[in-house]
């Protein structure tokens, strides 16, 4: 019996482990402009049952709409970023050196976390 609880976990980690690695793209990237109004033009176009001709007009204001989404996660991750840092400058007045490097190191990893996850180039 523990053996099979063993097997179970262990097989439950590999499995987390390889679903987060091929899923985290998706899960915590946030989605590109193009992806924004992509989903917006298709939701129009089954709930209020847009026509083509619709579709054309919707079209622009989706993709400002899009653009806008966009423009705002970029400045909400600069503004994170600049609060972090004074955070940080506040907090190292009271670390000791080695902790003071702990903490850059901290923030150079948050930094990298959001080069790799964070908005989509500008389109």
């Amino acid at each position: 019996m523990a053996a099979a609880l063993i097997a179970i976990f262990f097989f439950g980690g590999i499995m987390g482990l390889g679903l987060s690695t091929f899923l985290s793209p998706y899960l915590f990237s946030p989605p590109s402009q193009e992806e924004i109004q992509k989903h917006m033009l298709s939701f129009l176009t089954y709930r209020p049952e847009l026509t083509p001709e619709q579709q054309e007009q919707v079209k622009p204001i989706a993709d400002d709409f899009a653009q806008q989404v966009q423009n705002f996660h970029e400045q909400s991750i600069n503004q994170f970023s600049q609060l972090a840092a004074m955070k940080e400058e506040r907090i190292s007045k009271f670390l000791t050196p080695e902790q003071k490097e702990e903490l850059v190191k901290l923030a150079e990893e948050r930094e990298e976390l959001f080069a790799k996850h964070g908005p989509p180039p500008s389109m």
